[in-house]
């Protein structure tokens, strides 16, 4: 009998120690666990927080649009009034435009250096002089 309790002890030696390094595993296996969950819930918040702020920014984008279609309307309220021809006007009255007017007379050349007379000193005569 001395020889079947020794098996037996050493038996449940060994399933304790098996017990022990399952328990381990499941720790682990736990722990890893544990830390997903707090990694999803951490991601679910911050989801949760761009979600707010993107609502937000969309609320933010619609005002503006309003702003921008109140604006165009204002400025196309402004434009159509200054658009108004003054009542002074003639709208018959023929003005003829300054194209026009170029083309009927001659256009003196562009001025040039060799016009100007050669001489040892340069004058400014042409130039304003300054009244004291």
């Amino acid at each position: 009998m001395a020889k079947e309790d020794q098996i037996d002890r050493k038996i449940n030696t060994v399933i304790d120690q098996m017990c022990a390094k399952f328990e381990n595993k499941f720790k682990e296996q736990d722990n890893r666990i544990n830390a997903q969950c707090k990694e999803i819930t951490s991601l679910k918040q911050a989801n949760a927080y761009y979600a707010n702020a993107q609502s937000q920014w969309s609320r933010v984008v619609n005002e503006l649009q309003q702003i921008k279609v109140l604006m165009n309307k204002v400025f196309g309220l402004l434009r159509r009034s200054n658009s108004v021809t003054p009542t002074n006007v003639n709208k018959k009255a023929n003005v003829p435009l300054v194209n026009d007017k170029l083309k009927d007379e001659d256009v003196p050349l562009p001025f040039r250096d060799s016009d100007l007379p050669q001489s040892g000193c340069q004058t400014n005569d042409w130039l304003p002089q300054p009244q004291n």
